[in-house]
């Protein structure tokens, strides 16, 4: 016969142990990406995108034609959108991500963003030392639009753009009738040079200046499109 239950012993003590040593950090992540905003009924807005450098900006309207406007980068992490007039629709950015899908029944069109001048300096005359290397996955497209816009406007005259094509160690005018900011902050004026519109992979692309204004604009940005 099993004697009576014993009494229960005290409760024994927790001791938590030293804290481990802190693990190396990790990788930092990369500064790219792509986003939309939608607007209505506007005369401009900024976008914050912190992407940490400059993306491709491209408006389209409701029914998904390009709207002009001015794009100007005021960091690496917002630009700042003007219109003429009042428009509506969606502005698309992107650094490195997937852009807005093109038109039903090609494979659309691409728009980079070239910027010869930052903001706060002076733009001058001279062939542009910024390219665009064209890459592999638009090897044979068309260049089929181009429109520049400065951050501070000129005075008195005019700011002429040429958009250059280097290949191979050629140079070629892609526009037959220059880009031309008046008395404004951007112009889309630019006439197509069919002869040499076209690009291949590695192919520079260079924004040069040939004329200012009396009194320099500040800031320059150009974006070229591209179509199959």
């Amino acid at each position: 016969m099993a004697g009576p239950t014993g009494p229960t012993g005290a409760t024994g003590s927790s001791i938590t142990g030293p804290t481990g040593p802190t693990g190396a950090t990790g990788p930092e992540a990369s500064a790219s990406g792509n986003g939309s905003t939608g607007f209505s009924g506007a005369t401009g807005f900024s976008v914050t995108h912190n992407f940490a450098k400059y993306p491709a900006v491209t408006i389209l309207d409701g029914s998904g034609n390009e709207i002009e406007a001015s794009v100007v980068h005021d960091s690496v992490n917002q630009f700042t959108v003007s219109f003429n007039s009042t428009e509506s629709g969606t502005v698309f950015y992107n650094a490195g991500g997937v852009g807005p899908t093109g038109a039903t029944g090609s494979m659309g069109a691409k728009g980079f963003c070239i910027t010869p001048f930052d903001s706060d300096d002076s733009v001058v005359v001279g062939n542009g030392t910024i390219a665009f290397t064209v890459p592999a996955a638009i090897n044979g497209w068309d260049l089929t639009s181009a429109i520049a816009s400065v951050h501070t406007k000129g005075v008195t005259g005019t700011t002429d753009i040429q958009i250059r094509r280097r290949r191979a160690g050629s140079d070629a005018d892609m526009l037959s009738t220059k880009i031309t900011i008046g008395d404004e902050y951007y112009a889309a004026d630019g006439v197509i040079n069919t002869s040499s519109d076209d690009i291949a992979t590695g192919d520079q692309i260079y924004i040069d200046v040939d004329a200012i204004h009396t009194t320099a604009p500040l800031g320059m940005s150009v974006t070229v499109q591209f179509e199959e």
